[in-house]
């Protein structure tokens, strides 16, 4: 299915919301990003086009998945390869700076807070740190406040 939309071609806005939050839904315990699933990527570089909200909502419960018992075993809720994402610049989406502030902001919540995967995820949804990204960092600089310092260090690596 995911090949018809990502290698070949199918316009993914056929679909409504609620077919891709069913595909997404079932993607969120498979471990995807081992392996050679070029299609689930382009399928997934589609969707966050379309609708940014749920792509965001699927890599957040991918990454919650992971912190499960059964998530914890042999499962990357993201990919490695920065090749895999060089298409979630969301930053450059109208309004897209809010996911970027929606990911900063996870490193103040404890439970939300991971030192491996969470800088990750912000890395692929700023494409790399992207100039709105740095202002996004810049701003919690900016504040001295010490809670905020700390937190925004966890994306300096």
């Amino acid at each position: 299915m995911f090949d018809i939309y990502g290698r070949y071609g199918a316009p993914v806005e056929s679909l409504k919301e609620e077919q891709i939050k069913l595909f997404l839904g079932r993607l969120v315990r498979i471990n995807i990003f081992k392996g050679q699933h070029w299609h689930v990527v382009q399928f997934l570089k589609e969707i966050g086009k379309i609708f940014p909200d749920l792509l965001i909502d699927f890599l957040l419960s991918r990454l919650k998945y992971s912190k499960t018992e059964e998530g914890s075993k042999s499962y990357d809720p993201l990919s490695y390869s920065d090749f895999d994402y060089d298409f979630f610049d969301l930053s450059k989406i109208k309004d897209g700076v809010k996911y970027v502030r929606m990911i900063r902001d996870l490193a103040l919540d404890p439970a939300g807070k991971d030192t491996f995967w969470l800088p990750r995820l912000f890395k692929i949804v700023s494409n790399n740190y992207s100039q709105p990204a740095l202002d996004v960092l810049a701003e919690w600089i900016k504040s001295q406040d010490g809670q905020k310092l700390e937190a925004v260090s966890l994306y300096a690596a």
